[in-house]
């Protein structure tokens, strides 16, 4: 699909789970640069490269059957960033580094990799 359809979907579903389309833009920039088939290394998929065995059975995994399929990637990777935002209190900085690396890396200091992948996608949404 055409990059103005995968932002279209990604601006709606961030406005139906209450999120930043910002936050989500600056992930997915990140994440794949708006390249819905990418496949990461460990074996991440999609716009929001998420972990298939990762989300296995999450209540933001409701309804969800095949990542590879844009507007459920988007979903799956939404609604795990909301999650991640609520587990942290709103915290951006700690949010992405769970995004990235884990839960338990969020505390992770600067020297940490997360660290810097936070740091990048605030970066992208203007320093927020």
């Amino acid at each position: 699909p055409p990059k103005s359809d995968l932002e279209s979907a990604a601006q709606d579903i961030a406005a139906k789970m209450g999120m930043p389309y910002e936050l989500v833009r600056a992930v997915i920039e990140q994440e794949s640069q708006w390249n819905p088939a990418a496949q990461g290394s460990q074996g991440e998929v999609g716009l929001m490269q998420i972990m298939p065995k990762t989300h296995t059975g999450a209540p933001y995994m409701a309804g969800i059957s095949n990542l590879g399929n844009y507007n459920q990637n988007l979903q799956a990777g939404v609604g795990y960033l909301k999650h991640l935002l609520e587990k942290f209190g709103g915290d951006y900085r700690k949010a992405l580094q769970a995004y990235n690396a884990g839960p338990d890396d969020a505390l992770a200091g600067p020297q940490h990799p997360s660290h810097g992948y936070a740091t990048q996608v605030l970066g992208r949404m203007g320093g927020f």
